[in-house]
């Protein structure tokens, strides 16, 4: 992509951005980390962007915010703008805190020198317990809320959601949609219950929502919706879906986490995730590249601060029902990838199959993942070292189990506001901020996403290939020879039932 001076002073968004200071919450998260790269990049004029961030196992916040500034992901971006560096300035402070628990000196600072604020900061722990993801998602919101009343020039807040806050509905539009219950209830109700008695009603609260991630982002948007309302907040919401690595920028593949499909990709690539349920075969889900999100939050940043903007526009970020793939597709070709590409650290043939049924699914379960992963367990204990193999296979089964909602489930997120507002962009815009996945070849796009899993999560270069196709040949050979094997045993217990029932029948008086 182009970002020369003579493209950025074509751009609205870029001479938006000029001169006005960002505050950002989830700086150090995957998709904060994204926004702060692309904001240094493309709106070199910036004139500060306030980090959000607490002290971590020790580390200060400096150190922290140099550490992620160190990341390859912003490699090029501080090497081509050395002054970017100095835009950036990180502020301690912690969402769950009261006053977000920035110092009197630095909420001076925020509430003098911002004008935009995007918040990102989320747990997205979908097992987080209920007083917890309120603590973050909704209480969170609020604080940041309050900071945005008493900002004296601030002209645009994003509040960062999911399009999975309506995952309750087969088809969710552009829109807040009514809720069973108060969102500040939910806030009084989880300061004063003890977690015992919250537990009792947690079910009643989440009602229809798979976890307290989605259920606690759509009260959130509630309470984005009153305050905007009550105090005239300019605020605009952006819902992403499936948040996958990067298509384009800053570069192909780029990822820091093995959170949803990645996790997903990584073990089928190294031959240890085999079986998927027959509920996956035809679902399609709504996956979308890290970057088009990015763009949509920076360009919603933008379009709230217009005139005529309507008081809560809400966006979503999502492929939309027209550029979907399907998980049998996706199947096929990151198994064809993966043995194109082999990983030399993969521990089993990779190879990947629905199951049928739930009853062939148990059987794949069995015969895949447990019986592999307690035989390799007892061999390891036997050679007299200590083994966690079991314990992280049931680890990796229960976090798959945990995502499994968002897998089989496959609503519709209509887009018509984030498409128009992309169409009414000049040209410049539209390619420096593309927003939609409309065009995107699924094939090429997995292939770069494979790339980024193998470099950036196992720490693989292209110079392992050799070394990983002799392992895949070695690899095969055993997993053709462990299948008549498998059959041997299966033959073995059938047998072995069958004797045992034969036997209870004779001793049975008739």
């Amino acid at each position: 992509m182009d970002f020369s001076e003579d493209t950025l002073n074509k751009s609205d968004i870029s001479n938006f951005f000029a001169g006005k200071s960002v505050f950002l919450t989830g700086g150090s998260g995957f998709l904060g980390k994204a926004i702060l790269e692309k904001l240094l990049r493309s709106c070199p004029d910036i004139r500060c962007i306030y980090v959000l961030m607490r002290p971590k196992r020790g580390t200060s916040v400096q150190d922290r915010l140099q550490k992620i500034l160190s990341e390859p992901l912003f490699t090029e971006t501080l090497r081509r703008r050395v002054e970017a560096r100095s835009k950036v300035h990180v502020v301690e402070g912690d969402v769950l805190l009261p006053q977000l628990g920035v110092s009197s000196q630095d909420r001076a600072t925020l509430i003098h020198e911002v004008n935009i604020i995007i918040h990102s900061a989320a747990s997205v722990r979908f097992d987080e317990p209920l007083k917890e993801a309120v603590n973050m998602n909704m209480g969170g919101t609020l604080r940041v809320l309050e900071l945005a009343k008493e900002v004296e020039n601030l002209v645009s807040m994003v509040h960062i959601s999911t399009a999975y806050a309506n995952c309750t509905l087969s088809e969710a539009e552009e829109r807040i949609y009514d809720l069973d219950h108060s969102a500040h209830g939910i806030l009084q109700m989880c300061e004063w219950m003890d977690e015992k008695s919250l537990k009792e009603v947690s079910s009643s609260i989440l009602g229809t929502y798979p976890n307290t991630y989605t259920c606690t982002k759509a009260y959130a948007e509630h309470l984005v919706r009153e305050s905007q309302a009550e105090h005239n907040i300019p605020i605009v919401i952006v819902r992403p879906s499936i948040v996958l690595a990067t298509w384009n920028e800053p570069f192909v593949g780029w990822l820091d986490n093995i959170n949803g499909p990645s996790g997903l990709f990584m073990v089928a690539g190294l031959g240890l995730l085999r079986a998927a349920p027959v509920t996956l075969r035809e679902t399609f889900p709504d996956l979308v590249p890290l970057d088009l999100v990015v763009n949509t939050v920076i360009v919603a940043a933008k379009h709230r601060a217009d005139p005529g903007v309507g008081p809560l526009p809400i966006l979503h970020a999502t492929a939309g029902p027209q550029n979907r793939i399907s998980w049998q597709k996706m199947r096929r070709i990151n198994l064809r990838l993966a043995r194109t590409y082999p990983l030399v650290q993969m521990l089993r043939y990779p190879r990947m199959d629905f199951a049928f049924n739930d009853l062939h699914h148990k059987y794949m379960m069995f015969f895949h993942h447990y019986l592999p992963a307690h035989l390799a367990h007892f061999a390891v204990s036997l050679a007299g070292k200590p083994s966690k193999i079991a314990r992280r296979y049931q680890r990796m089964i229960n976090t798959i189990d945990i995502l499994m909602f968002f897998y089989t489930t496959d609503p519709i997120f209509r887009k018509q506001k984030a498409e128009a507002l992309f169409k009414s962009l000049n040209e410049t815009d539209q390619y420096l901020f593309p927003m939609l996945a409309d065009r995107m070849d699924w094939e090429v796009y997995l292939k770069g996403y494979l790339f980024g899993i193998r470099y950036f999560l196992l720490k693989e270069d292209l110079t392992t290939l050799p070394a990983a196709r002799k392992r895949l040949t070695v690899l095969k050979a055993a997993d053709l020879a462990s299948t008549p094997l498998t059959l041997c045993f299966l033959y073995l217990m059938i047998s072995w039932l069958i004797s045992c029932l034969s036997m209870a029948s004779t001793v049975i008086p008739s």
